[in-house]
């Protein structure tokens, strides 16, 4: 996605297009990847979404794929490409932002209530604040069926 997008930029923008105060150039991009992202016809695109402790940037939904996307856009000032990344995942993290695709729990069940599809699943691991260590989800339906006999390209 990143290559695409790179490439996308340098043949339709100009430096003058961002000729705006630091603070202002995330603006210019997350519209550019709200508009690029809502063209799948399919997807779920949201702007400035409030969810978790928070509003995350864009959040794309993949729902033939069952898929989340959040994307925190960051202007490097710096340059420093890697920590500005990391400050964004800590972002991501921090206020809970994908808190937001557990909202619907009707889908996810507790441990009493075997005809649902979806359960938590505990994994460990450092203490989570909302959710404790109960952020993930596994398909149990049919006894665990898909995740017993899954296969990798080896076999095993």
């Amino acid at each position: 996605m990143e290559r695409c997008f790179s490439g996308y930029l340098k043949k339709t923008i100009s430096i003058r297009d961002t000729f705006v105060q630091n603070r202002l150039k995330e603006n210019f991009y997350h519209g550019i990847l709200v508009g690029l992202l809502g063209f799948k016809k399919t997807w779920i695109v949201r702007s400035n979404r409030e969810g978790g402790e928070g509003y995350s940037d864009i959040v794309a939904e993949v729902p033939e794929k069952q898929l989340g996307i959040i994307i925190e856009v960051k202007y490097s000032e710096s340059g420093n490409m890697e920590q500005d990344c990391q400050a964004a995942l800590e972002q991501i993290n921090g206020k809970c932002y994908a808190d937001q695709f557990y909202d619907d729990a009707r889908k996810i069940s507790n441990l009493n209530d075997r005809s649902k599809k979806w359960f938590f699943y505990h994994k460990g691991g450092e203490y989570h604040k909302w959710y404790g260590n109960m952020t993930l989800v596994v398909n149990w339906e049919n006894g665990g069926f898909e995740i017993v006999n899954f296969r990798d390209d080896k076999g095993k």
